[in-house]
Formats: C-alpha cells, sequence, structure tokens
C-alpha cells in the first residue's frame, strides 16, 4: 500500500534483465503477471506468473493467430483476471490511420 514510486525487487530484475515487460496484479493481488514479448512473426505473448516474494509459479503463452504484431499491441490483463489480446493482420487492417480491432480474450484465465 505504498504511496511512494519504488525501484523493482532485485529478484525481478535478476529474472527479467533485458526484456520488454508490463507488470499487472493478477490472482486477486495475491500475485503478478509478469507480461513480455516482441514484435514478430507469430505474435505471441508470455505471462510469467511470480508471488510477491520471486517465486515462479508458471507461464502462459497466448497467440490471437499468425501475423506479426505490434509490440504495444501484444495483450493486457483485465482486472478479472482475462487475457486480452488484439488479433494480428489480416483481420485487423490499417488505412488512412483508421483500424479495425479485432480482440481474442481467454476469461479469467489468472483468476
Amino acid at each position: 500500500m505504498s504511496t511512494v514510486l519504488k525501484p523493482p525487487p532485485a529478484w525481478f530484475i535478476a529474472a527479467h534483465p533485458e526484456r520488454i515487460f508490463v507488470m499487472q496484479m493478477v490472482r486477486n493481488g495475491r500475485a503478478y503477471g509478469i507480461r513480455y514479448g516482441s514484435a514478430g512473426p507469430d505474435c505471441t505473448t508470455s505471462v510469467d506468473i511470480v508471488t510477491p516474494s520471486g517465486k515462479s509459479c508458471g507461464t502462459a503463452s497466448f497467440s490471437a493467430g499468425a501475423g506479426t504484431c505490434l509490440w504495444s499491441s501484444s495483450g493486457f490483463i483485465g482486472y478479472d483476471g482475462t487475457f486480452v489480446q488484439r488479433v494480428p493482420p489480416p483481420n485487423n487492417l490499417c488505412s488512412g490511420g483508421a483500424c479495425s480491432c479485432t480482440w481474442h480474450w481467454w476469461t479469467s484465465f489468472f483468476r
């Protein structure tokens, strides 16, 4: 319940030294979901689940389909534990600054 931004714990930096990541609370606040991945041909996003002390509970990988995606659209974890990922092209097309948005989700996966 800190009100001050602090650096990540040492175990976290050691486990994720050079990854692009986003950390979110999962399992009703009992664990962290650490999302990482990259832009690439398979558009797969992986999420490590760890306890606040750093103990790994496993990894889940998600792919909404084949195609190249951007890291910024590789997915997020909702408050109810649902993982949501944007479907890559050709199902999401952009033209003239407007994009269609098609999403795939795994309901309450991290509950």
